[in-house]
């Protein structure tokens, strides 16, 4: 004989002791306003280093923190412009041919 022990656990709660779930609340930014990285001074700071910049340095050419500058490094690697290893961001050829602005 087949049983469902969940429904049959679950018709053994008295409705006024199934707790009900708490609200939950999400905030889609960090404390305090959202960073805005220029994708051009990002490329622009890559052009001028020979293609290859690591993160700090990177970090100072563009005046941002260094956690700010990994989305848009990521939004770089999926156009195809950048590649990235964690440690250094390096100019692709598509990133090469782009005219710079």
């Amino acid at each position: 004989m087949k049983t469902d022990y969940f429904s049959t656990f679950l018709s053994t709660l008295e409705p006024q002791t199934t707790p009900k779930p708490a609200p939950v609340e999400v905030s889609a930014t960090r404390t305090g306003s959202p960073a805005s990285v220029n994708l051009d001074l990002v490329l622009k700071s890559l052009t001028e280093n020979g293609g290859e910049v690591t993160l700090p340095q990177l970090a100072q050419d563009t005046g941002n923190g260094v956690n700010d500058l990994i989305p848009a490094i990521m939004q770089l690697q999926e156009f195809g412009l950048v590649s990235f290893d964690r440690t250094a961001v390096r100019l692709t050829q598509q990133g090469k041919d782009m005219p710079a602005t």
